[in-house]
């Protein structure tokens, strides 16, 4: 009797046990199955764009005014019939790609619905919002929303529209320009040239003046005399090098604003644009001129205004030099460049000797000569070359000069006064070069010596 009491006993407990255990898994099963139901704020933090729903859409040229905070400061900015200003201050300029940006950002809000009607906004962080965004529409209309925190994914920012309780995820690309402070919908283009479109550079520093010109304006472009794009015609007329012109007077004068300073300077002395360190003038096809100022630099920087801007702004120094360019570092170092195609014959005269090179173009062909002995046709240009090759090692200013050493004449082909050379020696190991009565440069006397042993070789 006791066993078998003892036998019920043991079968009820198993069968408890096993109800228990029936219980704890189907209360299991039930959380599983509701968390797996439940939205999951992570996942949707990486929704592709092809689930983006639209908050608002409007046309964005109907946007007469954009007012944003955010912990830059914000800004609002205001449209009239002569384009985007800031409401706060309508000298400062805006750059109109930047306010584009901006205008589509806000006109057309998408993102994916993270949660309807939350309990806690403070979830998504509303209650320390990163962006508090309200435009206007020409009819009056008013929209508004708000961005909170940045979701975990770093993918956007979640939204709050003005008008609902619905929290979105907004994709960062269109949150970021509302996060930014008002500088930076400004225009930062401070000057852009373009070789073709200018005949004309005047520039002046601390080292003197110079201008240049485009050759084909001038009279060494006329007849052909030059091969060069530009020709420096002050101080000294001289053809200009091509491929320095263009990278310290082009390319490296495209501006663009590392920082502004001041919108309506009272006084342009703190700037040292007083007495600007560099001052260049373009001159462009139609007859236009932009001049640029150059006030103080410091820590690699440099101040800047251009005339009909009341602003100054601060550029990245770089390759700009133009407050220590001289002419001869924009000039060819060829002291005589000139085309053979232009001249008939080139006259070398020393102390005691002097020979003739000629070039005959009867007909179609083309015969070369040295005191009228036809020469072989490579040897004669060899020799040109090395008497248009004489480089220019500086400029002499007010130099007396020494004892004659040669003379170079060049005749053309058109009816154009000659060109002639004369080489002086000049303190120790040099030539002062004179040109057409000019003393200008200096060169080696070894590069005189050498025409000089070359025009005697091939007269032989």
């Amino acid at each position: 009797m006791v066993q078998k009491e003892k036998s019920v006993m043991k079968n009820k407990k198993m069968l408890r046990n096993i109800i228990i255990g029936v219980i704890v898994l189907a209360v299991l099963a039930g959380l599983y199955i509701l968390v797996e139901k439940m939205p999951s704020k992570e996942n949707k933090d990486d929704v592709s764009s092809s689930d983006y729903v639209t908050v608002y859409s409007e046309n964005y040229d109907d946007i007469t005014k954009v007012s944003v905070e955010n912990s830059e400061g914000g800004f609002v900015i205001v449209k009239n019939d002569k384009g985007w200003f800031s409401a706060d201050n309508d000298k400062i300029e805006l750059g109109s790609d930047k306010v584009d940006s901006l205008l589509m950002s806000v006109s057309t809000v998408v993102g994916n619905v993270i949660e309807e009607k939350p309990k806690n906004l403070d979830d998504y962080g509303f209650s320390a919002p990163s962006a508090k965004v309200e435009y206007e529409l020409s009819d009056g209309k008013k929209i508004s929303f708000t961005l909170g925190s940045m979701a975990a994914t770093g993918s956007g920012y979640y939204m709050k529209p003005g008008d609902s309780d619905t929290v979105y995820l907004m994709p960062e690309y269109k949150c970021a320009t509302l996060l930014q402070p008002l500088k930076s919908l400004r225009n930062s283009d401070v000057f852009s040239v373009k070789s073709d479109n200018i005949k004309k550079i005047s520039l002046t520093n601390k080292n003197g003046s110079f201008t240049l010109q485009k050759t084909a304006d001038t009279s060494y472009g006329t007849n052909a005399l030059v091969m060069s794009s530009w020709m420096v015609v002050s101080p000294r007329e001289i053809a200009g090098n091509d491929e320095k012109i263009e990278r310290y007077l082009f390319t490296a004068m495209q501006l663009n604003a590392e920082d502004y300073y001041d919108d309506d300077p009272a006084k342009y002395s703190e700037y040292g644009l007083d007495h600007p360190s560099c001052t260049v003038e373009y001159t462009d096809n139609d007859g236009n001129v932009s001049t640029l100022k150059f006030g103080k630099a410091s820590e690699g920087s440099i101040y800047v205004k251009l005339d009909g801007r009341t602003q100054i702004f601060r550029v990245p120094i770089g390759e700009l030099n133009v407050t220590e360019l001289k002419y001869l570092d924009i000039s060819s170092t060829l002291a005589m460049l000139e085309s053979i195609d232009n001249v008939k014959s080139v006259i070398v005269e020393t102390n005691s000797q002097k020979y003739e090179l000629s070039i005959d173009r009867t007909g179609d062909t083309e015969k070369y000569s040295i005191d009228g002995k036809i020469v072989d046709e490579s040897d004669f240009k060899s020799l040109y070359q090395k008497i248009i090759g004489v480089t220019i090692e500086g400029a002499v200013s007010g130099a007396g000069t020494g004892d004659f050493i040669c003379r170079v004449i060049f005749k053309y082909t058109k009816d154009l006064p000659d060109k002639t050379v004369n080489f002086f020696t000049f303190q120790d190991r040099f030539a002062s070069i004179i040109i057409n009565g000019q003393l200008d440069y200096y060169t080696s006397i070894s590069q005189v010596q050498s025409i000089i042993d070359g025009v005697q070789q091939l007269a032989k």
